[in-house]
Formats: structure tokens, sequence, C-alpha cells
């Protein structure tokens, strides 16, 4: 007689409960506490009817119980703003005395310093107010002198997230959010900071201790390329790998290698537990050494989501099997995402958390039902060095495929073949710098020989990746596609798999596949024409614009100064979201930021014509001597007006301070903060109609153009922050001969912006 659900896979079964009520806590935005008593009338009906052996009732009670009080524990942790939440002492011009504890590991970029601090006090005029949430500090430079569990003080504005989404639909102020963080400090250094630092015997500071040791061992005994992609290997510290290295990971569908996995925690075991056959331990001391090791190993890989789920996998499956018990992976794998979702339930929208239970799951479930034709071959050197190897490849890809489309908008299509050269050799490379640590202690020179070893490995790595990176062959897709497309192809996915081994699930599989067909051409057929949009993304005081016309035109504003090149770490990995491939390039403003980053795009990216204004000549050719930058004459337009058609029979008219594209008779005006709406003039047409003006700031005379004499509202405004006069004025009757005020979209608010243009109308989304 067949078990039923609940009691062969009771984790399982759970799981479902909790990520239903998850989900629906984020989607329904409820307060906290009616989740919480709905759980406990669910869990009280959910007694009663196993008191009356209605085990069916019981059984969907005690789900929808799990569900509310998942829900409860989502909303009340990371929804949940009480008045003394540190959101409620953002944006008020006040500066505070800010008592808080560092609740991450400090992130050290180029030109600065990210803490993540748990804020308990806030003081402000003799005034102390206790205080929940977390807030990011950003310090103006590099400083190695905060250790994570540090208590500090300083005084500093609090100031909200900003929203940032940006071309590929990443919304970043989300992402804080589901971290605990609700606001945002800036200090010039760390020199204003008092610590109180963590003691020496704290194990925060003892694994930072023992990271550091790896990453000194590493770069003592390889060159500083390998060095940097050992440590990204075996825990994951990536900071210090090349751009050129980790743009061939990505592009070769191998950037995962570097995200500490479940490979890594079983070489790390694997690697102990053979160290440890000749040792006199017995096995209940050898399972408490190896969950030691595992405990250890996923803090200096810094709890990334796929170790976590990785460590508490293996410490499960080693209990088990010291406790004699049936080791069931459906059960473990669920068991192991309940745990997580318990402690810290915001994991489950964290892309890594998905890619790795989906793969883990796609493997336990797809590699019996593909390995069934080879029955009979497990133990023969074919099926293990050839067959098995290319069965887990192949099935970690597809599964892991969807989502990783999905999210980052890409399909390496040379993924599969790289992956079956480049994985095998990444572990045997982790097993290397194992032994290199362990020799390390050993004796400096026999660190040194295994580091030579290695060293030859790691640089052999590389060189694989620059052969398949000759190959390109990415997939990039201009939109994000809808999430059911995921579901549908999740389903054909089983089907598929179920399909191997029995002839009616085939004819199913080849049904369900006409089917999909059929709808997707119908859907194809029915749809609307496809929408011109344009990305405008903030920039500190300045944005950046992309016009996707035929050539694309890329529109620079107000560039802010930076230690770092905006173009490399803002435009182009814009432009590069949205498969754009060469642009136009469009200088805006006049000042000399913004001529320096036009320069630097032009020496990275692939740019046709340039058009910039007739007073930036002399800094522009002085920028492209400086730099050694080619660029023919004939690319190169300074304009006070200029006027030219797009190859999709659009217009752009460049003029001093504005820049007008005209797309399927909808206006869209872009200024600098030196533009007057009231001064806007469009001789090219006698009856014109701004549908958008986008500006960093915007003024009461922004609020009005005067086309051939006569006052008129622009449609709709974009920019970086209003003021609080202009937001009265947007609330209050401005005066006689007055249609209506435009619609303000504020960037500094919402993150980026999309101006969709479709028969003949615009509008704004984000």
């Amino acid at each position: 007689m067949m078990s039923p659900p609940s009691k062969k896979y009771p984790a399982l079964i759970a799981l479902v409960g909790v990520v239903l009520g998850i989900v629906a806590a984020d989607i329904l935005g409820l307060p906290s506490w009616p989740y919480l008593f709905a759980a406990a009338g669910m869990f009280l009906v959910s007694f009663a009817a196993a008191a009356s052996t209605r085990k069916l009732l019981a059984g969907a009670t005690v789900i929808l119980g799990l569900a509310f009080l998942s829900a409860f524990n989502y909303n009340f942790r990371f929804r949940a703003e009480p008045p003394g939440h540190i959101s409620h002492f953002v944006d008020d011009n006040r500066k505070y005395t800010i008592y808080g504890t560092i609740d991450d590991w400090p992130d050290l970029k180029e030109n600065r310093t990210d803490i993540i601090i748990r804020v308990d006090s806030l003081g402000r005029e003799n005034n102390l107010y206790h205080t929940l949430g977390r807030l990011r500090l950003s310090l103006g430079t590099p400083s190695t002198r905060f250790q994570y569990g540090d208590r500090i003080i300083f005084e500093a504005n609090l100031y909200s997230l900003k929203g940032n989404r940006n071309g590929s639909g990443f919304d970043y102020r989300r992402y804080l959010n589901l971290r605990g963080i609700f606001a945002a400090a800036y200090l010039p250094n760390q020199f204003s900071i008092q610590i109180d630092p963590v003691g020496r015997h704290n194990y925060r500071r003892l694994i930072g201790g023992i990271r550091n040791e790896i990453m000194e061992t590493f770069q003592a005994d390889l060159d500083s390329n390998s060095a940097a992609l050992a440590g990204g290997f075996l825990i994951g510290e990536t900071k210090n790998i090349a751009p050129r290295i980790y743009t061939l990971f990505r592009d070769s569908g191998t950037l995962h290698l570097l995200a500490v996995s479940g490979s890594n925690v079983a070489l790390v075991v694997l690697v102990f537990s053979f160290l440890l056959r000749g040792s006199p331990l017995g096995p209940q001391k050898r399972t408490i050494f190896l969950l030691a090791v595992i405990i250890l190993f996923s803090y200096l890989a810094y709890n990334q989501p796929s170790v976590v789920r990785a460590a508490v996998m293996a410490g499960l499956i080693l209990l088990g099997k010291l406790f004699q018990r049936r080791i069931d992976y459906n059960n473990i794998i669920a068991a192991t995402a309940l745990v997580i979702l318990i402690f810290r339930p915001t994991e489950l929208f964290d892309v890594g958390f998905q890619l790795s239970f989906v793969t883990a799951w796609g493997l336990i479930f797809f590699m019996p039902r593909l390995s069934a034709p080879f029955k009979g071959l497990e133990r023969s050197w074919k099926y293990k060095l050839l067959i098995l190897p290319l069965s887990v490849c192949l099935i970690a890809q597809v599964v892991s495929m969807p989502l990783s489309a999905y999210y980052f908008n890409r399909v390496p299509l040379i993924s599969f073949v790289s992956n079956l050269v480049i994985v095998p050799l990444v572990s045997l490379a982790v097993v290397g710098e194992l032994l290199l640590l362990l020799a390390a202690m050993v004796h400096p020179y026999l660190a040194l020989t295994a580091g030579g070893l290695l060293n030859v490995l790691l640089k052999l790595i590389i060189t694989i990746l620059e052969f398949f990176g000759t190959f390109g062959g990415t997939i990039k897709f201009d939109h994000q596609f809808p999430g059911a497309l995921l579901i549908l192809f999740y389903i054909f996915l089983v089907m598929l798999s179920y399909a191997i081994v029995s002839r009616n699930a085939r004819k199913l599989a080849l049904i369900y596949i006409l089917i999909i067909a059929n709808g997707g051409l119908i859907m194809g057929l029915s749809g609307r024409e496809r929408a011109f949009e344009i990305s405008v993304l903030p920039i500190s005081n300045g944005y950046l614009a992309i016009v996707p016309s035929a050539p694309p035109l890329v529109i620079l504003c107000q560039m802010p100064q930076r230690e770092y090149s905006l173009a490399d770490k803002v435009i182009i990995p814009n432009l590069n979201g949205l498969g754009i491939k060469k642009a136009d390039l469009a200088v805006l403003s006049e000042d000399y930021q913004t001529v320096k980053e036009a320069v630097s795009l032009i020496d990275s990216f692939s740019i046709g014509r340039v058009y910039l204004p007739q007073l930036t000549r002399n800094r522009f050719l002085d920028q492209l001597q400086m730099r050694g930058t080619a660029l023919k004459d004939d690319r190169i337009k300074f304009y006070s007006r200029v006027k030219y058609s797009t190859a999709d029979n659009n217009s752009v008219t460049l003029s001093t301070h504005t820049i007008l594209v005209k797309v399927d008779h909808v206006e869209i005006a872009f200024a600098d903060d030196d533009y007057a709406g009231d001064n806007y003039d469009n001789p090219a047409d006698d009856k014109p109609n701004l549908n958008v003006l986008i500006k960093p700031e915007i003024g009461d005379r922004d609020l009005w153009f005067k086309p051939n004499g006569e006052r008129r509202p622009a449609e709709s405004i974009i920019c970086n922050k209003i003021s609080g006069e202009i937001k009265a004025v947007l609330t209050t009757d401005y005066g006689s001969g007055r249609s209506s005020l435009p619609e303000v979209r504020e960037m500094a608010q919402v993150g980026a912006i999309k101006i969709v243009i479709r028969n003949g109308r615009a509008e704004l989304s984000n």
C-alpha cells in the first residue's frame, strides 16, 4: 500500500505552505496581525479535524496554518514599519547621531566602502530615539578599518533609498528592502566615526582573520589573476577578479562557478573525510568534526544562499547517516529550504536561492529518468566518465537556463560545452586550493611547490575561457519575458522526462507542444504593435537617456564627477542590458565632466556619430588628444541647431540646452538645467505639442512652454528631484488659462523611467 504524500514527503508539503504564505504576504501587503490570528484559527481547526479523524481537512488546514504563519513572519520582520522604524526619519534635512552595529561584512569597492548597519538609536537635540531597521552607510574612500560586529557612532543625514530600476528591470530599492535596509547615509571618509571594536575572540573577527589568511596565502603563492580566481572559486571572494575575466565567465555561461555552491561543500567534505580516514576518531566524532568544518566554510564564503543551502543539506545527510536513517533527497532539499525560509524568508526572492534549489531538484527529479536507458552500464567506465558527467551537466544547464534568461535577459549558447570542459577543471582547482592551504600550514616551500602546479591549472582555465569567449553566441533579450512562460517551460520538462520511458507521455508531450505553439502564434498575430521605449536613468544630478531609434541615440546630461568611469560602470552595462551594440552619442550639457564621460564612452563602446554643443569644441578635442582617441572629423558635429531624420522615419532636433525627439507625432524634449520651459520654440511645426519634458531639476517656468506665443503645459515631466515650492504648485490652482498641469515623475524616488510610445501616445512606466 502506497504511503500518502504527507507521510512520504512531510518537509515538501510544509514547504508548499510556507512558500504560498510568503508570496501572498508580498503581493497582498496586508498588516501582520491578521495573518497571525488566521494561523491560530487554522491550527485549532486542524486539531479538531484530527481528533475527529478527518485527515484530509486536518492536512489542508495545517498547510493553510503554515502559510498564514509564514506570511506573518515575512510581514512582521520585513514589511512592518512601526513608529520607531528608521524609514520614518529619512529626508527631513536633519543631522542625527547614529548608534548601531555593523551587521554584515563591509563591502570594499574601487572608490568607496559600503557598510550595512543595524541601527538601535538615533540622537538629536538632546533627545534619544529607540530605532529599528538597517541602513547602508557609504564612505567616499576604501577602508579596512571596520569589522562585522563593531559598534559605531557617527553623525549624518538620513536619506531614503532610490529606486534605480535599470534598463533590464532590476529594482535596486526592493532588493535592499528585502535585506531589511530602508535608509542610506553618506560620509566623505571614516575619520568622523567612533568605533567600539568587536572583541578579539569574537567569532566574526576570527572568521575575518581566517579569510584574510587564505587570501594572503593565495597572493603569496600564485600570480595576481590566479590568486583572485582561487579566492572566487573557494570562498566566493570575487572583488579582486579583473573585469575582463569576469566578463569571460559571464559570456561563457560559467559565472555560477564564482558563487560557492554545493559542489564546493561536497569537495571540502570529501577532502577532510579522506584526511580523517587514518585518524582514531569514531563515527560520531568524525561527524561532529565535519559539521564544524561545514559551518566554518559557510561563514568563510559569506553565507551565500547557495553555500547555506549546500551546508544545511550536507549537515542533514551526515546526521542521517550517523543515526542510520533512510536518506530521501526530496525531503532533505525541502527541509533545507524550510530552515532557510524560517530564518530568512526574503531569500525566496533571491535569484541565487531560486537557481540553487531549482538545480538541486532538477538533478534529483530528472537524473533517474535520464539514466534509465543506460540501466546495467552504471559500473562501466563509459558511464562514470562520459555518460554521468554529460547527464549532470545537461540537466543543470536545462533546468537553470529559463531562470537565468528571466533574470539576466541572456542565454549563452556555448554554456553547455563550456561547462562540460571548465566545471571539472574548477573542481580540480578547488581541491588544489585546499591542498595549497594545508601545504602552507606545513612549510612555505611546500606551499610554493603546490602553488606552482595550481597556477598552471588556473591559467589553463583562463585560456579556455578566452577560447570560448571568441565564439560569442549569447542570445540577449530586450525585455523581460512573462513569468508564466517559466511555468510552461518547466511543465514541458517534466512531461519530457516521462516521455523518455513512456509512449503515452510522448503523445501527451507532442499535444502540449502543439497547444503552446498555436497559442503563441495566436497571441503573436493578435498582439499589439511593439512599442517604442525610451529609457531615462537618473545619475546623481544628471541623467542618461537611451533612444532606440535607428541607429540608437545615447544622450548624456550633467554627468557627476566620480573616481571611476561612469561610461564603464553605468552607461555601457545599461546599453548591454538593452542589447545595443552600436549607437550615436549626443552630449546635451556643456559641462566638463559630461564631455569627459563622452570621450570615455567613445573609447570603450562602438559609437557612430557624435553630437556636441558648440561651446564644448575645445574641451572635447583636448580630451580626445589627452586620451589618444582617434575619431574621424566627419563623425563629429558641433551644434547650435541641427535636425536629422532617422532610418525609422523619426526625427531628432539638437539645439542649445535641448534635444527634441519626435516619434510617431509624439514630441519628447530632453533638457539641461540651463533650459527654461517658457522659451521653448519649434518653428518646424505650426502647432507643436510637447508630450514629455525630461530635465534634472524643474522650476516654475518648466511647467509651461510657449509655442508661437501660446502658453501651454507639457503633458508629462520627468526630473531628478522636485522642490517643495513646485510640489505646492502642482497641488494648487495655478491661474487662469490652465487646462491641466503636467504629470511629474521624480526619478530620485522611483528610479529609471521608460517612456512608452504606442499609437501616437506617450505613457510613463517605472
